[in-house]
This record gives C-alpha cells, structure tokens and sequence, in this order.
C-alpha cells in the first residue's frame, strides 16, 4: 500500500513541480498531500487514497487518463475522472460557470470514492481560500477568473450535495463490503 502512496506523491511532486497554490505562496503539491492526508483519516482505500495525490494532475498538467492508468490502474483513472472538470457547452454561460456546472452534474454519477476525493478538496480548497483571504486581502480574490459570489455558489452546491448524497453512498459502500 504505502509503495503505491509513495509512487503517486514523487509522480504528483514532478508533475506539478514549479506550480504555487493561489493566495499564500506554498507550492502546489501542498493540496494533493494535504487531500489524500484528510481522506486516509477517514478511508483506508488505497485506490481512493493515490487518486486524491493524482486527483489534479489531468486538469492542470499535460499529464493525460491514458497515463494515469499505465502508471497506476484503471481505478484510480475512474475516481480522478470522477472528479476532474470536463470542457462542455457553452450555452450561454460563461466558461467557468459551464466547467463547474458540469462538474456538479458529474459528481451526482459518481463513486463513494470519487464522491470522498472530492469532499476532501472541497475542504481543503475552503480552508485554503479562507487563509488565503485573510492574508492577501481582495487581491487573492482578483487571481480567480470568476467573481467572489460565483465561488461560493459552487462551493456551496458542493457541500449541498455531499452533505446530501455523500451519506447515502457511505452506506450503499459499507453495505457492499
């Protein structure tokens, strides 16, 4: 278990190597680490633990699926899929809104596990935005490409939904095992 764990924080620190987290200057591995550390305190899935590390890298790197699965398995490219932004239609939307509308839409289909990934980036993307408002101030707002209201709303409608459905699938999971 812990070789895979390890495997997926060296490929996650090389691939997002150089990155900084918005607002307080950390680099970017910081959050993949500080989300895979929140879900193990809560699942002992190894699949759901390597995909919360990798959860970001198809989205913000050239890193693709197809090398998600030869590097680790098929798994885990399912729960990152579940939980990464999608490009889709526009109609009439802006750009951002759509990638996070569909991403709601997505996760309405997805695994207990993609649902767990998703919780603890959820979570550690609000402490974050938290910290980081409180030391820069309106200018970390001006790094995001949609208003302060947007932000919430979709932070927001991703509590909403797993505090809704998150322990419906906890338990249809237990029920399984």
């Amino acid at each position: 278990m812990f070789q895979d764990i390890n495997q997926a924080i060296a490929k996650a620190s090389v691939l997002h190597e150089g990155q900084k987290r918005r607002g307080i200057p950390l680099p970017y591995l910081v959050h993949p680490y500080a989300v895979a550390s929140m879900l193990a305190f809560y699942v002992s899935d190894k699949d759901a633990i390597v995909a919360a590390l990798m959860h970001d890298t198809v989205e913000d790197t050239e890193y693709t699926f197809s090398d998600l699965e030869r590097d680790f398995w098929a798994r885990v490219k399912q729960i990152v899929g579940e939980v990464t932004e999608h490009d889709v239609a526009l109609e009439g939307r802006s750009i951002w809104q759509a990638r996070k509308q569909g991403y709601l839409v997505g996760l309405k289909k997805a695994s207990f596990e993609g649902v767990a990934v998703s919780w603890a980036d959820k979570m550690h993307n609000l402490m974050s935005f938290a910290e980081s408002y409180d030391e820069c101030g309106d200018d970390f707002l001006k790094s995001f490409s949609a208003p302060p209201l947007q932000i919430l709303w979709f932070l927001r409608s991703c509590k909403k939904f797993i505090k809704k459905d998150y322990l419906v699938k906890c338990l249809l999971s237990i029920a399984r095992h």
